[in-house]
C-alpha cells in the first residue's frame, strides 16, 4: 500500500470539503413566508408610510414638475432589527419582491424594528418578535456547532501525517479526498517500483549517469 503524505494543500482541501459539507448538512435558519409578510403588512401599514403614500399622490404633479423625488428605497432585501437578552441583533431575509417603502437611509436595504411595525396589531407584532428570537436562538446554536466541528476537523488534520493515519481515524472523511489520492494510497509498489518512481519523477538521466560509470572503469 502507497503513503499518501497529507501536506498542507491536501489538508485544506480536505479541510474545505468537509466545511462544506457541513454547511449542506446544517442550512441557516430562516424566517416563515407569514412572518415575513407580517414584517411587510405592519410596515406597509404604519401610519407615516401612509402619510407619505398619501402626500406623493395628493402632489404628484407639483413634486413632478419641480423634479422632487421623496427619499424612498424599493429592494427585496430586510434587515430587521431586535432585543435579544438586552442585546440588540439583527435578521437579513428577502421579500420574495421589490418592495418600496419611504424613508430609510440606506438605499439597498429595507431597516425595520417593531417600532416601524405600526401597520399590525400588538398580537401580530409580538408574533413577529417571538420568531425573530427563536430564530436568533437557532443561529447562535448552530454557530456553536459549526465552530466545533470546524475546530475537530482542524485538530484531526494537524494530528495526522498521511492519508491512512487520517481514515483510519475517520474513516468518513474519504468523502472529502481527492480520489487520485485514494488510489495513490491502495497502490501496491514494490521497493524497485518505488526507485524507477523517484527516478522518473526527478528527471535524473540514469543511463547518461551509468555511461560514466561505464566508461570511468574501462579506462581505469
Amino acid at each position: 500500500m502507497g503513503s499518501v503524505r497529507l501536506t498542507k494543500d491536501r489538508k485544506n482541501h480536505i479541510h474545505r470539503k468537509a466545511i462544506r459539507a457541513f454547511e449542506l448538512a446544517n442550512p441557516q435558519p430562516t424566517l416563515s413566508a407569514e412572518i415575513k409578510n407580517l414584517i411587510w403588512q405592519g410596515a406597509y401599514g404604519d401610519p407615516i408610510q401612509v402619510a407619505c403614500r398619501q402626500f406623493v399622490e395628493d402632489n404628484r404633479s407639483a413634486l413632478n414638475d419641480r423634479q422632487i423625488n421623496i427619499t424612498h428605497v424599493e429592494t427585496d432585501r430586510v434587515n430587521y432589527k431586535f432585543k435579544l437578552d438586552n442585546k440588540e441583533r439583527g435578521i437579513d431575509f428577502h421579500w420574495p419582491t421589490e418592495r418600496k417603502l419611504f424613508g430609510g437611509r440606506n438605499a439597498y436595504v429595507h431597516s425595520l424594528h417593531n417600532g416601524k411595525l405600526g401597520g399590525n396589531s400588538d398580537e401580530d407584532n409580538a408574533k413577529i418578535e417571538e420568531a425573530v428570537r427563536d430564530n436568533a436562538t437557532q443561529f447562535d446554536q448552530l454557530t456553536d456547532r459549526y465552530n466545533e466541528f470546524y475546530n475537530q476537523t482542524k485538530k484531526l488534520l494537524l494530528e495526522c501525517n498521511t492519508l491512512k493515519q487520517l481514515l483510519e481515524s475517520w474513516p468518513a472523511a474519504k468523502e472529502f479526498v481527492d480520489p487520485h489520492d485514494i488510489r495513490q494510497m491502495h497502490e501496491k509498489i514494490t521497493r524497485k517500483q518505488a526507485a524507477r518512481r523517484r527516478i522518473d519523477t526527478s528527471g535524473v538521466d540514469i543511463d547518461s549517469l551509468n555511461q560514466v560509470v561505464l566508461t570511468s572503469k574501462l579506462v581505469a
